[in-house]
């Protein structure tokens, strides 16, 4: 629904990787590689075999990780995606005031296991 073209899957499960990472109890990686609609790559990790944070988690929560999307007409995505039933955390665009980002709109959505976008 974000437009992302699926580009390749693999599993990790070499020693190697074993060693870079270093997790008691994994027993593979999944890796999922897609295309963002400006053309850029995004690599999406899933850890198999090991324990995992809640998807209660809060974004502020120590351990959780953190992806922005840049778009075009955020409140249009926003009300489109609701529509297709995409689930919020917020509940509706917010407007930045301050900082870096001063000026542009944020929300957060739920990816389908009910992580924070």
């Amino acid at each position: 629904m974000l437009g992302f073209e699926p580009l390749s899957t693999q599993v990790a499960n070499s020693a190697y990787i074993f060693d870079i990472v270093e997790i008691t109890g994994l027993k593979e990686i999944k890796i999922a590689f897609v295309q963002i609609p400006v053309g850029h790559v995004v690599e999406i990790l899933e850890y198999v075999g090991i324990d995992i944070y809640p998807r209660s988690a809060r974004s502020c929560d120590n351990r959780t990780g953190h992806i922005c999307l840049r778009v075009e007409n955020l409140e249009e995505m926003f009300k489109e995606l609701k529509a297709k039933g995409i689930k919020f955390k917020s509940k509706k665009v917010a407007n930045i005031t301050a900082g870096t980002n001063k000026g542009s709109k944020t929300v957060y959505m739920l990816d389908p296991d009910g992580y924070i976008i």
